[in-house]
Formats: structure tokens, sequence, C-alpha cells
């Protein structure tokens, strides 16, 4: 899942553990509202990172660039209206549609749209 960017690797590994940490309040039955805290912080790390990622798409000159901020708004919009759902939810078995919205996150857009960023980086070393 390597986009052999340091930077935004390492910022995909915070949001794998947190995205796993997630799974596991689910299986160990934690609070409903230290799930909502913890979806909250996933939220918040993907905005930052989605916002470096940008920065550092713009820079290389990706020419994918518009297409890929759509979907990170189009990611962000899906979680701010789980957000909103989730201040409602008194049980975890509420909790389904976040989980199939980070494995969604994660298997599609990471493992997928992320690994063009990484083609281009190479395509680019190529050339020069």
């Amino acid at each position: 899942m390597s986009v052999d960017l340091v930077s935004i690797d390492a910022e995909h590994q915070v949001l794998i553990d947190l995205l796993n940490r997630f799974g596991e309040f689910l299986e160990r039955g934690e609070s409903v509202d230290a799930a909502r805290e913890l979806f909250d912080d996933i939220v918040e790390h993907t905005v930052a990172h989605f916002a470096h990622e940008e920065r550092v798409m713009r820079n290389i000159g990706y020419p994918e660039l518009d297409k890929h901020l759509k979907q990170h708004a189009t990611l962000v919009e899906n979680a701010s209206a789980l957000r909103e759902e989730l201040k409602s939810a008194s049980d975890l078995s509420q909790l389904t549609p976040v989980t199939v919205f980070l494995n969604h996150m994660v298997l599609k857009h990471m493992m997928e749209s992320d690994t063009y960023i990484r083609a281009h980086i190479h395509a680019e070393e190529r050339r020069q």
C-alpha cells in the first residue's frame, strides 16, 4: 500500500492503526461513546492527511489531482454524515455503517487511488 513517499506512508500507517483499534473496540464491545470518540480521531487524522497529500500531489504535478480531490471531498462528506448519525447511536450494532465506510476508505481509496501517486512518481523518475 506504499506510495513511496515516507510522510504519506507514515500517515497511512497511523490511519490503519486507528482503523484496527476501531475494529478492536467493536470486538471487545467497548462503549458507543468510546467508539464515537475514536471515529472522531480517525476523521481528524484523515482530514489532515488529505490536506498533506493534496499539497504533495500539487507539488509533484499529479495529473489526476482534480479527480483525487473530488474523492477526498466525497470521503470527508460521508465521514461528516456518519459523525452526525453516530451522535444518536445507542449501541454498537448501529456502528456497522462506520465499519463499512472505514473499510471502503482503506481498501478502495488508499489501496487503489493512492497507488496512482506512486505510479506517477516512478514515471517521473524514469523521465529524468
